[in-house]
């Protein structure tokens, strides 16, 4: 996906238009990268790239993207780790960014041992690629560990609960808990004190 975004800046008329082609081809999983490339300082590359986001079209909406990371990190299809960590790194709000990292962390280690792309990704030149691929395997950074509250998925665990809350005899409220998210840790300046 990165190449084709770097096509779109390419001194040839025919690789760039290719790369416009092929962009529309991959539709939705595109989107974040032209996203990202609709702020290049080269005004070709912005333009191809809205060009390409107006034929794709409207993207998916974020509960969908939510429910999708999670359909995968409770399947582990193979090679899922490297696609999971381009989307992670450009994922469309803080939201769907922390399931694409629980995702992640869930199909980081197939078979028990560390996906491939993962520990490739370890000496990659992002940073931020660098980061998501050492989280996912469990190696604590030094941003990860200033960025507290990183979501833990834990694919099947289910924890509906439905009641009602009684006072003198007659029912006050129904409440309902249809999710539950876990989290790593919070440092204790997150809390009110008394």
């Amino acid at each position: 996906m990165k190449k084709l975004i770097r096509d779109l800046a390419s001194g040839s008329f025919d690789v760039r238009e290719k790369a416009v082609e092929e962009l529309i081809k991959q539709g939705e999983p595109a989107v974040p990268f032209l996203s990202q490339a609709m702020s290049d300082p080269d005004a070709e590359v912005a333009g191809r790239a809205k060009e390409c986001l107006e034929k794709i079209g409207k993207p998916v909406d974020p509960a969908v993207a939510q429910a999708v990371l999670r359909l995968v990190a409770e399947r582990k299809p193979a090679g899922s780790a490297g696609v999971l960590l381009d989307y992670l790194l450009c994922a469309p709000n803080e939201e769907v960014r922390q399931h694409a990292a629980a995702a992640l962390e869930a199909v980081a280690r197939p078979d028990g041992k560390p996906d491939k792309a993962l520990v490739q990704a370890l000496e990659d030149k992002d940073l931020a690629r660098r980061e998501a691929a050492a989280a996912a395997l469990g190696r604590e950074t030094k941003s990860a560990k200033e960025n507290t509250g990183r979501r833990i998925l834990l694919p099947g665990f289910r924890y509906p609960m439905k009641g009602s809350d009684y006072r003198n005899g007659k029912e006050e409220r129904t409440w309902e808990v249809t999710e539950v998210h876990f989290y790593d840790r919070f440092p204790d300046s997150m809390f009110v004190k008394p």
